[in-house]
């Protein structure tokens, strides 16, 4: 026995005799060396991506397509070209004899925006890889092609501030084709193209979106932001004119309508948006 503890103190006073390192000295540590906890396409060696878009808005429904360069880790420069409708939002529908019908609109307009954007992934370490979270931003050019909700008409007709102050109706009437909806059919949405014209513009948007998947090949990505477009021009979307009431006269061989100031050309469009993307990357 006793030589067992002999042999135990002996080990105890060699390991207790040896130099101390700086790992065993009390209150210090050695140096933590950073690690990414997160992961990116470059991982994967994906520097590319393709992605087809559904766009939802105030102004209906739309379609895109997007092209996707990764520049960094957590960056990527896009380029989006999107097919929408804008209109003015304060128009309502009604159904008449199976017929949708917008009182007071005068033309409807397609939006062609071309745009290049940048998109930033945030907070990477705190999120899992399968739920990234990025901003993004983007502007360019945009085509709006306007065309007539309805053929205007040729008529007689007055201004209703001319009628407090006319003595004789027959030196305020005027005829000529008036921008007003006076009983005339609705073009379909395929009717009118004809007579339509292309506007320049400038268009663009800011978001916050996720992409999911912790395979970064599969794109797919839900966003949401605002999206904006403006015409220094301004378009026509409501009517200039409005009918308020008709004249019958036996001076002339029709009816005089009585017009007022309408709704002015609009300038700006802006909505709220959310986009639901779907795509390869390679």
């Amino acid at each position: 026995m006793s030589q067992r503890l002999f042999i135990f103190a002996a080990v105890f006073v060699f390991v207790t005799s040896l130099p101390l390192t700086s790992a065993g000295q009390p209150g210090i540590e050695p140096p933590v060396r950073g690690v990414d906890t997160f992961r990116t396409p470059l991982d994967d060696d994906l520097r590319r991506a393709a992605a087809f878009n559904l766009v939802l808005n105030n102004f209906g429904f739309g379609i895109a397509g997007e092209y996707r360069r990764v520049v960094s880790p957590l960056s990527e420069i896009y380029a989006e070209l999107q097919i929408t409708a804008l209109r003015d939002v304060t128009e309502q529908n009604y159904q008449f004899f199976g017929q949708q019908i917008i009182p007071n609109k005068r033309n409807r307009v397609l939006s062609f925006p071309l745009t290049l954007g940048f998109k930033h992934r945030i907070f990477p370490q705190p999120i899992s890889d399968n739920f990234r979270f990025f901003v993004s931003a983007q502007g360019g050019p945009t085509l709006a092609f306007i065309y007539p909700y309805y053929n205007a008409a040729t008529v007689r007709f007055v201004m209703e501030d001319d009628l407090a102050t006319a003595g004789n109706l027959n030196d305020i009437v005027q005829i000529g084709r008036v921008e007003a909806n006076i009983g005339q059919f609705v073009n379909d949405v395929f009717q009118g193209w004809g007579d339509g014209d292309w506007m320049l513009g400038t268009a663009g948007q800011i978001g916050i979106g996720v992409d999911f998947g912790e395979r970064f090949n599969n794109v797919t990505t839900l966003k949401i932001g605002f999206t904006f477009s403006h015409f220094a021009q301004g378009i026509q979307v409501m009517d200039p004119l409005n009918a308020v009431g008709i004249i019958p006269t036996p001076d002339f061989d029709s009816d005089v309508f009585v017009l007022r100031e309408g709704t002015p050309k609009q300038t700006f469009f802006g909505s709220p948006f959310i986009t639901l993307s779907f795509g390869n990357m390679w």
